[in-house]
């Protein structure tokens, strides 16, 4: 049993690290097909399947050699499903103009702190589906509250409003 756990723990380490440290560990690259079968998610899932597999197996009083084959089995499941949720992010195709920050040009947004001619202020927008605040200068007296419409991107943080 005590291997089992051992196993376990050690495959929950490793798709903790890929969890966490997904991107800097694409530097060890084991997955030469870029199918996802060998990635680090898909290897952590095998060896943590065999381990929870494996102790299933011992706790319901089979051998440990059918625990391990049980262990086997459970892992092999955990890779598939890890190897046909990778495939599947990576058939998603998302159009490059959909995330570019000048789609929040055209979109609308709520004035969060009021501003006279010519002083800042801020602006809530939604932004692929988040709220984010973001800055302006007034041409106008503009008052907390105020719907707005986004005419221009100036910067990364800071828009050019007109009035909605």
């Amino acid at each position: 049993m005590t291997g089992f756990v051992v196993t376990a723990v050690i495959g929950a380490a490793v798709l903790l690290a890929a969890l966490v440290f997904d991107g800097a560990l694409d530097v060890v690259h084991i997955d030469f097909t870029g199918s996802g079968i060998f990635s680090l998610a898909s290897i952590g899932g095998l060896v943590a399947g065999i381990g929870l597999g494996g102790m299933l197996g011992i706790s319901i009083g089979l051998p440990t050699v059918l625990a391990l084959l049980l262990g086997l089995g459970v892992g092999v499941g955990i890779a598939a499903v890890g190897v046909l949720v990778f495939k599947a992010l990576r058939k998603i195709d998302v159009d490059p103009r959909s995330i570019s920050p000048k789609a929040i040009v055209g979109t609308r947004g709520v004035v969060t702190s009021s501003a006279k001619i010519g002083q800042p202020g801020l602006v809530q927008v939604s932004y692929l589906g988040s709220p984010r605040t973001m800055t302006f200068t007034a041409t106008w007296d503009v008052e907390t509250g105020d719907d707005v419409r986004i005419a221009e991107l100036l910067s990364p943080d800071s828009v050019k409003i007109a009035p909605d």
